[in-house]
């Protein structure tokens, strides 16, 4: 029997969380064969996807836009694809207006749309209401995510729900169970220095903290970085931005636990990963976070940063408690997110509409 190929067309290949889970669903799904089409750089993980056949339109700005959506139809039309599946909204948007009746596609959503996209800009609403169509498929990260697409768009077609997946390594990290916050507590952060994960708010509750011996190391990138190291060294916080890591699960060992401010998330890897390696989390009180975790995390009100004081100065006091409560974090993420489950998932909803 022919393998079906899909086309997966995403914004860049750069090394968000998106594109290097369409890195390794490429790598995985050897059942079915994988063109890959990317809008503009930057490129890092282009070298990741050989032998597949992989196309960069050069999409610069939205004067390329007919240019855009043809380069993707003769893509379509070239490699006669079968399903055709995308990423992130600019990706999703212009391949809808490339795509013929005859070709299964499914869009992924993987954060909050209302606040990523529509807030952003509002003529983005509109342009998703009028591209959306009932024969289009929606995947969705979350059901929170879900739940605000319906709100804001409605659903008018097929949806799943399919959580993003922790990669086996962090699973596979010892984390250490006997280590004291007698010498301290240290605590990690991992994102994007931008405006969703909330950092300001999070270095104000460092400075409450300044006579406690708690330290915060931040590692990613990102707008506010200048902004944010301006705000540490003024007050002398105990708090480092760390840069960019290439594998978080070299670092995790080295703290106590986790913590997260965001002010949203579609659904939040990096605190799965945290929770995947047995670590205690301190999350922001999020619907997609009690969606994921349920009660393990110790939550607080990100709007606060009393809330975000009060909570980390709990787990330290509580230190054993926390440790112990982690494992079922462990345990709870292996059976939401695990690679496993992921892929098998996926395979189903490819496949969904087809003879048994």
């Amino acid at each position: 029997m022919k393998r079906k190929i899909i086309l997966h067309v995403i914004n860049s290949l750069g090394t968000g969380g998106a594109e290097v889970l369409l890195r390794d669903t490429v790598t995985s799904l050897t059942q079915f064969e994988h063109i890959i089409c990317y809008l503009h750089s930057p490129d890092e993980l282009v070298n990741s996807f050989v032998p597949h056949p992989v196309y960069k339109v050069y999409h610069e700005s939205w004067n390329d836009f007919n240019n855009t959506v043809s380069k993707i139809k003769s893509i379509i039309d070239i490699h006669q694809v079968d399903i055709v599946h995308t990423h992130l909204f600019d990706a999703t948007l212009l391949s809808r207006l490339a795509v013929s009746n005859n070709v299964k596609f499914f869009f992924t959503i993987h954060n909050i749309l209302s606040k990523d996209a529509f807030e952003v800009n509002r003529l983005s609403k509109m342009a998703e209401q009028f591209t959306y169509r009932k024969n289009q498929f929606i995947i969705s990260v979350s059901q929170e995510v879900l739940k605000d697409y319906e709100k804001h768009i409605g659903i008018k077609g097929g949806s799943f729900v399919l959580y993003n997946y922790v990669h086996q390594k962090f699973f596979d990290l010892v984390y250490d169970e006997d280590q004291s916050t007698q010498n301290g507590f240290r605590l990690v952060a991992v994102g994007n220095l931008r405006k969703q994960k909330n950092y300001p708010l999070l270095l104000e509750a460092f400075r409450m903290l300044k006579n406690d011996p708690v330290t915060l190391d931040i590692y990613g990138s990102g707008e506010q970085e200048f902004e944010l190291n301006n705000y540490i060294e003024l007050h002398g916080l105990k708090v480092r931005l760390m840069g960019r890591v290439e594998d978080v699960s070299l670092v995790l060992p080295q703290y106590h636990a986790y913590i997260m401010a965001s002010l949203f998330e579609g659904f939040g890897i990096a605190p799965m990963e945290a929770m995947a390696a047995g670590m205690p989390v301190i999350l922001s009180d999020l619907p997609v976070f009690r969606e994921l975790a349920e009660d393990i995390p110790e939550y607080f009100d990100p709007s606060d940063a009393g809330s975000i004081v009060a909570s980390i100065r709990k787990v330290f006091a509580n230190w054993t408690f926390y440790k112990e409560n982690a494992r079922k974090g462990k345990e709870a993420i292996r059976g939401k997110a695990s690679r496993e489950v992921y892929f098998k998932k996926l395979v189903e909803i490819y496949h969904y509409g087809e003879p048994a």
